[in-house]
């Protein structure tokens, strides 16, 4: 090393320390500088991970050109594919799925979720994973949502006028819909043209919803609230909201994510922040919702910690509407 026989100097390129590599058959060749002190060395396996500049600037190149070119398809395939979300739209190819809460105490079914599924005549059954982010980012989530609002509200009277007791539903909002200056005054047509009553009816909010635009959602909350329609923030711990949001934003229900309730009852740090989730919401007067409990013991470790309402497999799937009339007057069973 204090005299090599293979050098190379920090301008020469790839492609000579390749050269002088084969030339030499040698494995590693150091790199000095003008005054001959040492800079690195070159192995042969290093230089296989290597691209040479001019290659790597090619490659460059042809990566922004692909780019250039999905954004394009982007572009182009978007309104084709959103002009088939407002023909299903059209077609009343929306159903709304319904999944029960259940007050552990008084063993009664309190609320639902309402969740949105598109029955495509080409597709079958389409869950919302698939066409929800495209809805998102074509703007269609709005009219959608304005959609899912109406009928899940027309729904909730049709079923106290038959004598069932009133469930309160919760309704997913996406962050466009909060952010739209016409959420609140659709709110109030909603009701008033359905004529449910505001208490029974719940928005549900990610966290990121909260700090987009802060001072614009607060104003949003307030007017919401003013209604009388309750508001939950949902997956509270897994986005983007900090505890400081807890104390500016007036809502009613900390939804507590499945990630945190899975195996609640073996998993000490699911507990740990499970059981401090329930504390704070608790020291805060907001009531909780535990989401996706699927076992007797998930949901009897929330009992004994005080969270006494829930949702989940345990309970039921989210069922479309037949189905679930049909579970409401079998339950209990």
């Amino acid at each position: 090393m204090s005299a090599p026989l293979i050098q190379l100097h920090p301008g020469d390129s790839l492609a000579i320390a390749q050269e002088k590599l084969q030339r030499h058959r040698v494995r590693r060749i150091v790199v000095t500088g003008k005054d001959g002190a040492l800079r690195g060395i070159l192995t042969e396996s290093n230089l296989s991970q290597i691209l040479d500049p001019l290659e790597l600037f090619g490659m460059l190149e042809i990566l922004q050109h692909r780019v250039k070119q999905l954004s394009e398809d982007r572009d182009r395939l978007l309104p084709h594919k959103n002009l088939h979300l407002q023909q299903a739209l059209k077609n009343g190819e929306f159903l709304l799925y319904y999944q029960p809460q259940l007050d552990i105490e008084s063993q009664r079914i309190i609320g639902a979720e309402v969740l949105v599924r598109w029955q495509s005549p080409e597709q079958g059954l389409v869950s919302p994973g698939e066409f929800i982010p495209l809805a998102e980012m074509t703007g269609f989530i709005v009219p959608l949502g304005e959609w899912i609002l109406k009928a899940a509200c027309t729904q909730a009277v049709q079923w106290q006028q038959r004598g069932l007791t009133p469930l309160q539903i919760s309704v997913n909002l996406s962050s466009k819909q909060l952010q739209s200056p016409q959420l609140v005054p659709c709110l109030k047509a909603i009701l008033a043209e359905t004529g449910l009553e505001a208490r029974w009816l719940k928005l549900e909010l990610t966290e990121s919803a909260l700090v987009e635009n802060v001072d614009f959602t607060m104003a949003q909350f307030r007017l919401i609230k003013e209604l009388g329609v309750a508001i939950a923030i949902d997956d509270f711990g897994t986005g983007y909201a900090s505890l400081g949001y807890l104390q500016h934003f007036p809502f009613d229900t900390l939804k507590i994510d499945r990630c945190f309730v899975e195996n609640i009852h073996q998993n000490p740090k699911n507990a740990a922040i499970t059981k401090a989730l329930i504390n704070m919401a608790q020291q805060l007067n907001f009531s909780v919702v535990a989401e996706g409990v699927e076992t007797a013991e998930e949901m009897e470790f929330l009992r004994q910690h005080h969270c006494y309402t829930f949702q989940g497999f345990f309970i039921s799937r989210p069922l479309p509407t037949a189905a679930f009339e049909t579970f409401l007057a079998n339950y209990p069973a």
